[in-house]
């Protein structure tokens, strides 16, 4: 039984296949290919013919006018014939760039065209394949990351969040100037009395602070008359001792105040300085909050009275504000809440509000 290769029509072929002589070495043996193509190569006589499905390595060697290069693939013996002791090769593993190159080589010789050696260097370093497109997979049971969406919405939310405070901190610092006026003062009491010295002469002694509690006919201060005589100064109520006026060692005349004193029963608001241009914006009724820093801290009440500077009162008026001499009014504030009597002479700060059409007094 002899075995009988047939060609498929040209028509039928997968791959151009060349009668251009090209030397194969497999070991150390060296065989002229009868035929060539990209996907494999015929070569023989062999002294043995290499079973079918083996896998041999091939050196094939190119031979053009002023050089010649060697291309190593490997082929898997697809035919073998014992009686002309040739064989088929199919080629396997072949690399990109090696691929690339005997595509080249086949057009070449196809056209005509002249095969030199920059352009065989050329083919094998440069990118012949381009990588596999990423596609989407359509796997039912996968589903899109929604982490993009997610940090978009984020990012949105984080910069509304800084464009809504940057509104609101504008809308505020502009309200803030136009209607809120800021002063400092003292808490403080209408029904507060001054104890005064009934002679000329030099206080000895305060026996009591300011914000302790002092009963009827507890003696509060002591005087050195003009006559060596020594004069006890008495509380007439059930009071809390207020600001000192006069310290102990100072001189004093007759009717000038030593001390403060405020009924424990008596009512408490606030004193507070403000400058004349701001204080003219004021009306009594406006909305005030107070900073007092003891207690609950703050507090909410009305204006209840400004006090203007007349002619003869602008040296008490007066205040120094950043080097220049300023006139400033006082504002009298009345609570929502009842302060204990203890708490005056307490340093407080107050906002007041001119806005009116928000600002509707309570009757």
């Amino acid at each position: 039984m002899s075995l009988k290769i047939v060609h498929e029509a040209s028509s039928q072929r997968q791959h151009v296949r060349l009668r251009v002589p090209i030397t194969v070495t497999i070991g150390d043996d060296t065989y002229e290919a009868t035929d060539w193509s990209v996907a494999g190569l015929g070569a023989g006589p062999f002294a043995i013919v290499p079973a079918v499905g083996q896998i041999v390595p091939l050196t094939l060697i190119f031979k053009f006018e002023g050089f010649a290069f060697e291309l190593a693939v490997k082929g898997e013996v697809k035919q073998a014939n014992p009686e002309t002791k040739f064989a088929g090769f199919a080629f396997v593993d072949v690399a990109p760039n090696s691929l690339s190159l005997l595509q080249y080589l086949i057009g070449a010789q196809l056209s005509g065209e002249m095969v030199t050696s920059g352009d065989v260097l050329a083919i094998i370093k440069r990118e012949n394949f381009t990588g596999a497109r990423l596609q989407a997979k359509e796997d039912a049971g996968q589903k899109k990351s929604i982490m993009p969406t997610v940090q978009r919405l984020v990012l949105l939310a984080i910069l509304w969040s800084i464009g809504l405070g940057l509104v609101g901190y504008i809308g505020y610092s502009a309200f803030a100037r136009g209607f809120v006026v800021r002063a400092d003062g003292v808490l403080a009491s209408p029904d507060a009395q001054m104890l005064r010295a009934p002679k000329a002469g030099t206080v000895l002694s305060v026996d009591a602070k300011p914000g302790e509690r002092v009963l009827p006919n507890q003696n509060l201060s002591s005087l050195e008359a003009i006559d060596t005589s020594v004069v006890n100064i008495a509380s007439n109520c059930d009071c809390i001792m207020g600001e000192i006026l006069a310290a102990p060692g100072a001189f004093i005349a007759r009717g000038a105040p030593i001390a403060q004193i405020v009924p424990t029963s008596g009512r408490i608001g606030g004193e507070f300085i403000v400058p004349l241009e701001a204080a003219r914006r004021i009306r009594p009724g406006d909305h005030v909050v107070a900073d007092i820093y003891v207690g609950d801290r703050y507090y909410n009440g009305r204006v209840e009275r400004v006090v203007l500077p007349t002619f003869g009162e602008t040296n008490a008026y007066a205040r120094v504000s950043q080097g220049v001499i300023q006139l400033s009014a006082v504002v009298r504030v009345n609570f929502d809440r009842k302060l204990p009597a203890s708490m005056v002479g307490q340093p407080a700060s107050v906002r007041v509000s001119t806005l009116r059409l928000l600002n509707q007094d309570k009757k």
